[in-house]
């Protein structure tokens, strides 16, 4: 049974992953190639600093689960700037949709930002920039509001349930 499951969820994974890749492909030569240039770029950045948390950090070896998490999301992101392009070009209204995708990709690139620095942080939890970097850019300090910080305790605790309870499924 959760071995079906697993292999179902790969195939998933592996469906999200190749649409990605397909998607980027065809869109090369049209005016979403910059967007998802600086998308693939942040997403190598991002990936690099995880692999390096899990291998110096964590002690552990390359897990391929993380990696294709990473390349489903990169897909997702791409996705989304692709059809708001879609959706804008058949409206007739390039320009604004154009301008969305920039906002997307601010967007996008924030989260991998935040990702990246919390990583390197991880390799370097005494190091005053990145503890002050991630405090600042990771939005730590909405934290101190007290609605907003038990509804990110809570998500987080949840989170970190659930991957728990992942690693004892794979064990």
């Amino acid at each position: 049974m959760f071995f079906i499951k697993a292999v179902k969820a790969m195939f998933d994974i592996i469906k999200i992953t190749l649409t990605g890749i397909v998607s980027y492909i065809v869109t090369y030569t049209q005016p979403t190639d910059n967007p998802i240039e600086v998308l693939g770029y942040a997403f190598v950045l991002d990936t690099f600093f995880s692999l390096l948390v899990d291998i110096i950090g964590n002690n552990r070896s390359i897990q391929l689960k993380n990696v294709l998490v990473s390349l489903s999301c990169l897909a997702m992101y791409v996705i989304i700037i692709l059809f708001v392009y879609l959706i804008g070009e058949r409206l007739g209204d390039e320009d604004n949709s154009l301008f969305f995708i920039k906002m997307l990709t601010y967007s996008f690139s924030y989260f991998y930002l935040t990702n990246v620095i919390r990583n390197m942080r991880r390799l370097a939890p005494k190091n005053t920039a990145l503890v002050f970097l991630d405090y600042f850019i990771g939005l730590q300090i909405a934290k101190r509001l007290p609605e907003l910080g038990t509804f990110l305790t809570k998500s987080q605790k949840e989170n970190e349930e659930n991957e728990e309870n992942e690693e004892k499924e794979i064990q």
